[in-house]
C-alpha cells in the first residue's frame, strides 16, 4: 500500500506563491467585510421564520370558562401541519385520560381540528402532540371548564327535605374532589429520549459524514492510494457503521416519538416511514450500508477505481441531500434555495475539514518530509475555495433563519450561531498560518525542515479542533429556537 501523491508542481516559484498568498489573506479579508455588511443591511428586515413549529391558538382557549360543552377543539398552529404526525388527549374532570381519534384539517393547513367526547364538565385539560416537518416533537396542553349539567345542580336542593339525607350526601360527596387528580394521567406519556443522546447522534453522523468525504477527497485530488493505508481503513470503518447505525438509532428515536400510548410497533413503523423525516432517516441508514458495502470490497481489491469514486461520491452527495431534506432546509423559508446551500455547506465542511483530517492523519505519516510541502500546498488551494462556499452558504442559511439582528443576541440558536461563527473564524486564523508559514518556506529556496513540519502539523491539529468544535454546535443548533 503505497501513497502517491498526484501530480503536483514539484518547485513552486517562491516569487509568484508569497505575493498570491498575500493576496489572497486579503481577498478573504474583503469577502468577510463585504457578508458582514450584508447579512446587517438585511438584518433591518422584519424577522424571516422560525426554527420549529409553534402554538398559536386554541379553540375553546387556554383558561376558558364554558357553559356548554365543546363538540370540537380546533388548534392553530404557524406553519402546516403534518396530519400523520398529530394526536391529542383529553383528561376529564375525574382524571379519566382519553385519546382522541385521528384529527381532521381546519380551514387552512395551519389548523387541525379534534372530535372531543360528548357531556364534558368540570376542569378539563387537552394535550396535542406532534411532529413538525424538521423532524422535531413539539406539545402542549390547553385547560378550560365546563359548567356542569343542569340536572346535577338542581339534584341536592330537590332531596334536601327527604327523608332520608345520608343518599343525597354520598351522591354529593366526590364531586369536589375530582378535579384534584387532573394533573396525574399526564405522568404515563411515552419515555422521551433526552436531548444529549439526540444531540450526539447527530454529532456521531456529522463527524463521519465529514471524515468519509475528507478522505475521498484526498484519495481523488491529493494522494492516490491514502484510502488503502491502515489509518485510513480504520476511518472508513467508523465512518461507514457510524452513518448506517446513527441514523438508524435516530429513526428509532423519531418512531417512538411518533408513537401514541398503546400502538403497535407496526403502527408506529408505518407512521414514522409515512413523514418525510422519518423517511429520509432510514434513507440516510440505508445509504450507510451501500456505502460500507461499496467501500469494504474496494478495500478487499486494494484499490480504490475511478468508477468506484465516482459511485461512493454519488452515495454520499445522496446522504448529504437527505440530511437536508429532513431537517430546516426544507422546513424553513425557500427551501428550493436551502436545501442544496446546505449540501455545498456539508461539501465544503468535508473538503475542509476532513479533508484537513485525512491529511494529517493519512497522507503527512505516509510521505517524506519534502512531499509534505507539496501536499500542504495543495490542499491549501482547495481550502480556500471551499471556506467561500462555506462562508456565502452560512451566510444563505443564517438568513434564511434571522431576519432581525436581535434574535442573535437574545436567542439561545442567535447566540450559538455567533459563537460557530466566531470559532470558524479562528479556524480561518490558523489557515492562514499554515500558509504563510509555507511561503516563506518557499521563499528562503530551502527544503521543508522537520521543525517546519512539525510546526505545520500543530498548527494544522489546533485548526481541526476548532472545527470539530463547529460540528458539535451545528449538531446543537439543529434543536435550538428563535422562540
Amino acid at each position: 500500500m503505497v501513497v502517491v501523491l498526484h501530480d503536483v508542481v514539484a518547485k513552486p516559484h517562491g516569487s509568484n506563491l508569497i505575493p498570491q498568498t498575500k493576496a489572497q489573506i486579503r481577498w478573504i479579508h474583503r469577502l468577510l467585510a463585504i457578508a458582514g455588511a450584508v447579512f446587517f443591511f438585511l438584518a433591518g428586515t422584519p424577522q424571516l421564520v422560525q426554527a420549529h413549529n409553534s402554538y398559536e391558538d386554541s379553540v375553546p382557549s387556554d383558561g376558558a370558562a364554558l357553559t356548554v360543552a365543546p363538540a370540537t377543539w380546533t388548534v392553530t398552529f404557524a406553519k402546516s401541519v403534518p396530519l400523520a404526525s398529530a394526536s391529542g388527549e383529553v383528561v376529564t374532570a375525574s382524571g379519566v385520560r382519553v385519546a382522541l381519534a385521528a384529527p381532521r384539517q381546519g380551514s387552512s393547513d395551519k389548523e387541525i381540528v379534534f372530535d372531543l367526547p360528548p357531556d364534558l364538565s368540570g376542569n378539563i385539560t387537552t394535550r396535542w402532540r406532534l411532529i413538525g416537518t424538521d423532524g422535531h416533537v413539539i406539545s402542549g396542553r390547553v385547560s378550560f371548564s365546563v359548567s356542569a349539567p343542569a340536572s346535577t345542580t338542581t339534584l341536592a336542593p330537590a332531596q334536601q327535605p327527604s327523608p332520608v339525607p345520608t343518599e343525597t350526601t354520598v351522591a354529593a360527596q366526590p364531586l369536589p374532589t375530582e378535579t384534584t387528580v387532573t394533573p396525574e394521567p399526564l405522568q404515563s406519556e411515552n419515555f422521551v429520549t433526552p436531548e444529549p443522546i439526540r444531540v450526539a447522534l447527530r454529532l456521531v453522523n456529522y463527524a463521519a459524514l465529514v471524515l468519509l468525504g475528507g478522505l475521498l477527497f484526498v484519495e481523488y485530488y491529493l494522494a492516490k492510494g491514502s484510502v488503502t493505508t491502515f489509518a485510513a481503513r480504520r476511518i472508513v470503518r467508523a465512518s461507514t457503521v457510524a452513518l448506517a447505525l446513527a441514523p438508524l438509532a435516530s429513526f428509532f428515536i423519531f418512531m417512538n416519538d411518533v408513537r401514541n400510548t398503546g400502538e403497535s410497533f407496526t403502527s408506529a413503523f408505518s407512521t414514522a416511514i409515512s413523514l418525510t423525516p422519518g423517511l429520509m432517516l432510514a434513507a440516510r441508514a440505508g445509504i450507510g450500508v451501500l456505502l460500507a458495502g461499496f467501500l469494504h470490497r474496494a478495500l478487499q481489491q486494494g484499490e480504490m477505481t475511478k468508477p468506484f469514486l465516482h459511485r461512493i461520491g454519488a452515495l454520499f452527495t445522496i446522504s448529504c441531500v437527505a440530511l437536508a431534506y429532513g431537517g430546516h432546509s426544507r422546513s424553513q423559508a425557500v427551501p428550493l434555495l436551502g436545501i442544496p446551500a446546505d449540501v455545498l455547506h456539508v461539501f465544503g465542511i468535508s473538503l475542509w475539514l476532513g479533508g484537513l483530517a485525512a491529511l494529517l492523519l493519512v497522507v503527512i505519516p505516509a510521505v517524506n518530509t519534502e512531499q509534505s510541502l507539496e501536499a500542504f500546498t495543495r490542499f491549501g488551494r482547495v481550502a480556500q475555495p471551499a471556506f467561500i462556499v462555506i462562508l456565502v452558504t452560512g451566510v444563505i442559511q443564517s438568513l434564511r433563519l434571522h431576519g432581525g439582528i436581535s434574535t442573535l443576541f437574545s436567542t439561545t440558536h442567535g447566540v450559538l450561531l455567533l459563537v460557530k461563527i466566531a470559532v470558524a473564524l479562528l479556524m480561518v486564523k490558523f489557515a492562514a498560518k499554515n500558509r504563510q508559514t509555507i511561503a516563506t518556506q518557499v521563499r528562503r529556496g530551502s527544503p521543508l525542515s522537520e521543525s517546519t513540519k512539525a510546526q505545520l502539523v500543530r498548527s494544522s491539529l489546533f485548526e481541526a479542533s476548532t472545527g470539530l468544535v463547529v460540528i458539535g454546535i451545528t449538531s446543537v443548533l439543529v434543536t435550538a429556537t428563535l422562540n
